[in-house]
């Protein structure tokens, strides 16, 4: 499949740039654009860590499930 209104001795990669903070990028600078997108997500990770390691563990064994799979493997296991 041939892409249109590209070139294959396209140069529109041949050079990546790192670009700085300040520099506008759609409307905003680069550094704006990152803190939206990452903003504090090291704080995040941290809490849901610390929220996964407080929440009490459960028995699998002892899970209900909806799903067909899993009820004939327990009526299977269970020789019903």
């Amino acid at each position: 499949m041939k892409l249109s209104g590209r070139s294959a001795n396209s140069k529109s990669f041949s050079a990546p740039t790192v670009l700085k903070r300040d520099t506008p990028f759609f409307g905003a600078t680069v550094g704006a654009w990152d803190a939206a997108i990452t903003g504090n997500m090291q704080q995040k990770l941290d809490r849901m860590k610390q929220q996964a390691a407080t929440v009490p563990m459960r028995d699998v064994k002892e899970a209900k499930s909806f799903d067909v799979a899993s009820l004939m493997s327990k009526r299977v296991v269970n020789g019903k």
